[in-house]
């Protein structure tokens, strides 16, 4: 159970976009094997830092981007680190 979301109820779902399915494993995988210090995530528009971070994981998310706009907007964004 991550923050107010229920990862199980979306488990058994089919994600139908790939930026949501991979999201979702990182998550499921974080939730399965506690000894995962953190989730790295490669950004260009900051989608997926912000998808990821709706499953609201225990472990930190570790956003890398190319992109100060990016970067900047990020910044808002749930448990997020920038790089």
């Amino acid at each position: 159970h991550f923050g107010n979301v229920e990862l199980d109820s979306y488990e058994h779902s089919i994600p139908q976009d790939v930026s949501v399915a991979t999201c979702l494993a990182a998550a499921t995988i974080a939730k399965k094997h506690e000894k995962i210090k953190f989730i790295c995530c490669m950004t260009a528009s900051g989608t997926s830092a912000v998808q990821l971070s709706q499953y609201k994981p225990q472990q930190p998310i570790i956003a890398l981007t190319p992109f100060e706009h990016v970067y900047n907007r990020l910044a808002m964004a749930w448990v997020c680190f920038l790089f």
